[in-house]
Parts: structure tokens; C-alpha cells; sequence
């Protein structure tokens, strides 16, 4: 496992449901075009591409250096046949959580289950855990489960399916620690040696006083003022990802009183010198701390571009395992921030939006 799948295993343990993704959508076309079958036989064409989708995992022996393995089935242990087909309403969330503990290993299998429903609507559910998948993954299986369902020929012509992907996951995760280096680390023991923990406070009042811990989410809308935004982007040549990063620096200064606003950047690893990377399938990517000193009396521009430059300049010591550095600044036992931005443009890389700011 990489670090990244190791850290994601470790929250698991603390809260399998925290983890576990499940996304369902509606299948649109009309009842008399809709073909159950041929959407099964995508799902096992796509299993058969990606091996993350054929893949479990189980707790490892005692004395090896990694809490867990991960094993991948062979292609002809998929197939239509493992696709069910339920006449129910599909919940929200998956009812199970696998355990590394588990005495049945393949329930961390990712599974599509196909749900016919009354009158006539139909849906489809992927479940997925973290440790297989990031955002851009979710993408990727969401992409070519489409093409394969629209075009099962052209699919299963473009490549040999019963082939994996010219590079693996195994061989990310091989490269990570070949390019860990004690320049890297040095850098990020330098530039953290002074900050001191960044922790949103429990709110106390409103709405979330009496709120237990659980997920949800809150959709905020960005008409109109995504187009204002992409002009002001494109004009002052900062990206978007650097005006949210400094929105949410300035909303932990203002919730902590502190003018070293730090959190957790979630950070894609997609561009590393391996062969077809950029279609493969798992976790590529890290979580680093990202800090940022507020001065209100700096003009607003120069901590815009202050932060991009500060995103680029970290950008070749990234591939650092974030519990590696903690060890190193003697912070095992705490933890430098308890919030996390993560900056994704589409889930879906194919999607035609005017607007990719979603």
C-alpha cells in the first residue's frame, strides 16, 4: 500500500463509514432503450481495464512494514453476471464497511448494483472505498463506463481489456518511495519549524449547537459570480484554486484568531514521470499542510499571488508522507490543523459545462 492508502486505513479504522463513497445516478433514456444487460457487461469491461476495481485488501502479517495488503483478482473472476439487479429505491449509502479484520475479504470488491424501480425509473449505485479510488478516479470509471455502455465495440476495440494499463498502481506507489528525499523533508522541517496548530473551533451556537458528529454536505451556488470570477482569474493570471485557498485562509484566521491560517491541501499527484498515469485508477494523491501568514494591511492581490507562488514552490517536495513529517517535527501526538480543501473542477472529466466551476 502507499503511504496515502495507509493513512486512509488508519481513519478507516476510526469510522468505516467516513470512507466508504456510494454514487448513484438515474439512467435517463427511455424504458424501451434502456438495456440492463449491456450495462452489466460494461461494468465487468471497466473491471477488467482497471485492476483497482478488482482489487481488496486484508491486514498484513506482523513485521511488515505495511498495515495492510492489497490484492488484485485476475480478469476472469469478473464478469456480467457479478452486476446485481435489485427492484428497490437505492439508499444513499451502503448499509456495509469492510474490516482489514474481515473473514470475507472481497467485500471491499467496488460493486455496481442496478435498481429498477416503480415507474419505470432506473438507477445505478458504484461502491467504492477511499482507499481505491480519488476524485479524478471516480472520474475516470464514471468516463469509460459511459463510452462502454454507448459504444461496447469501439471500448473493447481500443485496447486489449484483459491487459492492465501500461502502468499499476504498484508501480505509483514504488515510485512515491523512490522519490522521497531528505532534501524534501528538509524543506518542509524549515518552513513549518514555527507554526503552531490551526484548529477550527466547535461551534457553539446557531444551527450546529446541538449537531452530533456525522457527514453532510452543503451545496453553495456560484451563478452568477462564476463568471465574474473566471474573468478575474483569467486577468490577474491566478488560478481559481488560489482565491478558494485564500477564502478559506481568511475564514480560519477570522474562527481562530490567528493570523497563520494552516490546513491540510489535498494535492494531485497525476503529473509524475509515469506512462498513462493520468488514466490510472487508486488514490494519486497527498496531503501536505498548507500555511499562510495574514498581514491586514497587505493589499489583497499580493497575498493572491503570495499563495500561488507559495503552491509552486512546494509543488516539487510534495511526494512527502505527511505522518513522515510529523515524526520529523516531533508532532506524533498532535496535529497541526483538523480542516482540509480540496479543489476539484469536475468529477466528471468528459462532462460538456459551460461553467467548470462546480
Amino acid at each position: 500500500c502507499s503511504t496515502i492508502q495507509q493513512g486512509i486505513l488508519l481513519g478507516h479504522i476510526r469510522n468505516p463509514a467516513h470512507y466508504h463513497n456510494r454514487i448513484v445516478w438515474e439512467v435517463l433514456d427511455p424504458p424501451a432503450a434502456r438495456d440492463i444487460d449491456r450495462m452489466r457487461r460494461a461494468w465487468a469491461h471497466v473491471c477488467r481495464r482497471h485492476p483497482m476495481l478488482r482489487t481488496f485488501f486484508v491486514e498484513a502479517p506482523a513485521g511488515n512494514s505495511s498495515m495492510a495488503l492489497q490484492i488484485t483478482l485476475k480478469v476472469s473472476h469478473f464478469g456480467p453476471e457479478d452486476v446485481d439487479v435489485l427492484y428497490e429505491e437505492p439508499e444513499q449509502m451502503p448499509s456495509t464497511n469492510p474490516a482489514l479484520a474481515s473473514d470475507q475479504p472481497l467485500q471491499w470488491i467496488p460493486r455496481l448494483r442496478i435498481y429498477e424501480v416503480t415507474g419505470n425509473r432506473l438507477y445505478c449505485a458504484i461502491d467504492i472505498h477511499h482507499v481505491q479510488v480519488d476524485m479524478i478516479s471516480l472520474g475516470i470509471i464514471i468516463r469509460d463506463l459511459r463510452r462502454c455502455y454507448l459504444d461496447e465495440t469501439e471500448y473493447v476495440a481500443a485496447g486489449d481489456v484483459s491487459e492492465p494499463n501500461s502502468v499499476s498502481y504498484t508501480d505509483y506507489a514504488q515510485y512515491l518511495v523512490a522519490s522521497q528525499s531528505a532534501e524534501s523533508l528538509s524543506y518542509w522541517r524549515i518552513r513549518l519549524a514555527h507554526t503552531e496548530p490551526c484548529i477550527f473551533p466547535r461551534l457553539q451556537q446557531g444551527p450546529f449547537e446541538a449537531a452530533s458528529s456525522a457527514l453532510c454536505s452543503v451545496e453553495l451556488p456560484l451563478m452568477p459570480m462564476a463568471d465574474h470570477l473566471q474573468s478575474f482569474c483569467k486577468d490577474t493570471e491566478v488560478t481559481v484554486a488560489t482565491v478558494f485557498k485564500l477564502a478559506w485562509s481568511l475564514v480560519l484566521s477570522a474562527y481562530t484568531g490567528s493570523r497563520c491560517a494552516c490546513y491540510g491541501s489535498v494535492t494531485a499527484m497525476r503529473d509524475v514521470h509515469l506512462a498513462g498515469v493520468e488514466d490510472l485508477v487508486g488514490p494519486l494523491i497527498n496531503t501536505l499542510p498548507f500555511c499562510v501568514e495574514l498581514n491586514p494591511d497587505e493589499r489583497v492581490m499580493n497575498v493572491l499571488r503570495r499563495v500561488q507562488n507559495q503552491f509552486l514552490e512546494e509543488l516539487p517536495h510534495r511526494q512527502v508522507s505527511i505522518a513522515e513529517l510529523q515524526h520529523s517535527l516531533k508532532n506524533s501526538s498532535g496535529t497541526l490543523f483538523n480542516t482540509t480543501m480540496s479543489f476539484v473542477d469536475s468529477l466528471d472529466p468528459a462532462a460538456n459545462s459551460q461553467h467548470p466551476i462546480r
